[in-house]
């Protein structure tokens, strides 16, 4: 049951002698293989996790507790870590070993966590059901016929199947939050560069970075001011008086579920003294339109290749290209390799002219009501089945799989503003 704890306490208990990190790494393991179904993990190395929590025991002193003291973590697969495989969850990168350990990585394991693997994914991050062709498809926890969500769906089922407290994806425009929304727990998309973006397999420099994910806020928060050197403390807020945005556009043909648990959570906030201000952010959607994919088609043109060079991948482009195997990627480069093609001139005029507008109006919202936040679903339904990628049924109609999950949380990319997926509500 070790594994069931969150991150801090996991961390606190090792620290005083009250659990051992071989017995916490022994317990990941166990709900590891019982969970294997889930196809979670794309590269696990039991006797490594092992062997780093015989040491981590062996260094335990209590004059020095570190944040995550033997505390296992996954990573998921697009994120270097010296010795383990980087695949991005694609053929032509499944034997890339770096050499390097990305940055966020070694924030943690300086803190003490033990890299416990890598994490399954949507194939190359490009897609939010984490349907792999490659890799095989990641099941959802509450219902294995149900898709994780993604791009970071290995790393959600994970914590929710309680083999890891915790782990890091990445989000490009919503891939740690979609995937903890649908598997009830907590997911964090940063300010773009509060984090380095080194050591990430990568689709848009401009948009992309890690998240941590977690059982519960206080973990994400303890992860965050590892990774960027910010400490953050966490405490019960007062909320008399605090104003939080409620954009009515986000609420729009919500999954009667998910309306009936926005409304309860409306409902507390309120009564706790929030003060909850109506907004019409139908601009922000409007203009989001406008950049959204034009500026992923064009930057992983140019950053994939970086990318490759700087980790001595043995492998170019071109061949990941041709080794796709999950045909909604591959439609994906279809597009920008051939017809759908950014020109140079296109995407300058998206970031000199066309982004800014999105970021002034997302600006212009929170100046002109005095907001602390806006609240809101981070999907408009609940999990699709497995191979629904390209449509699903929401509330009596088929509607496109992508965009219907990706509505409310892909603005946050491109205006580069941070979000949190918060669980209010799981499957009984």
């Amino acid at each position: 049951m070790a594994t069931l704890l969150t991150a801090v306490e996991a961390s606190r208990q090792i620290s005083k002698g009250a659990l051992s990190a071989v017995a916490c790494a022994e317990s990941l393991l166990l709900r590891a293989e019982n969970a294997n179904s889930l196809n979670i993990f794309t590269h696990l190395d039991a006797e490594g996790l092992l062997q780093a929590a015989r040491q981590a025991d062996a260094s335990r002193s209590s004059a020095q507790h570190l944040p995550l003291s033997g505390v296992p973590i996954g990573m998921k697969a697009n994120i270097d870590v010296s010795g383990m495989p980087s695949s991005a969850g694609t053929s032509a990168l499944r034997g890339h070993l770096p050499a390097r350990t990305a940055p966020a990585v070694l924030a943690l394991t300086k803190a003490g966590a033990l890299p416990a693997g890598k994490l399954n994914m949507h194939e190359l991050a490009f897609g939010i059901t984490s349907n792999n062709a490659v890799f095989g498809a990641v099941g959802n926890p509450y219902d294995s016929a149900r898709v994780a969500g993604g791009s970071s769906g290995g790393c959600a089922a994970a914590i929710a199947a309680g083999i890891i407290p915790a782990a890091l994806g990445t989000d490009t425009g919503g891939s740690t939050r979609i995937p903890a929304a649908l598997c009830g727990i907590a997911g964090m998309r940063p300010t773009i560069w509060r984090y380095p973006q080194d050591g990430v397999v990568p689709i848009s420099h401009t948009r992309d970075t890690v998240g941590p994910m977690a059982r519960n806020v206080a973990d994400l928060a303890c992860l965050d001011g590892l990774i960027s050197g910010e400490p953050l403390a966490v405490k019960s807020a007062d909320l008399t008086g605090v104003r939080i945005g409620i954009p009515a556009p986000f609420y729009d043909n919500l999954h009667p579920d998910i309306e009936q648990a926005a409304d309860r959570v409306r409902n507390l906030l309120a009564e706790a003294g929030a003060v909850l201000i109506e907004l019409d952010m139908s601009d922000v959607v409007a203009l989001n339109g406008e950049v959204t994919m034009p500026i992923c088609f064009y930057e992983i043109l140019q950053d994939m290749p970086r990318y490759l060079a700087a980790s001595g991948a043995s492998c170019t482009l071109e061949d990941i290209v041709k080794g796709v195997g999950s045909p909604d990627v591959g439609a994906v480069f279809e597009v920008l390799n051939g017809e759908g093609r950014v020109s140079a001139s296109d995407y300058y005029e998206i970031m000199a002219v066309r982004r800014p507008a999105l970021k002034k109006a997302c600006y212009r919202h929170f100046s002109e009501n005095s907001l602390e936040a806006v609240f809101f679903p981070t999907t408009v339904m609940p999990a699709p089945k497995i191979g629904e990628d390209a449509e699903t049924l929401h509330n009596g109609q088929q509607v496109p799989t992508f965009p219907t999950l990706v509505a409310n949380t892909d603005h946050a990319g491109n205006a580069g503003l941070p979000g949190v997926s918060i669980p209010v509500g799981l499957p009984t």
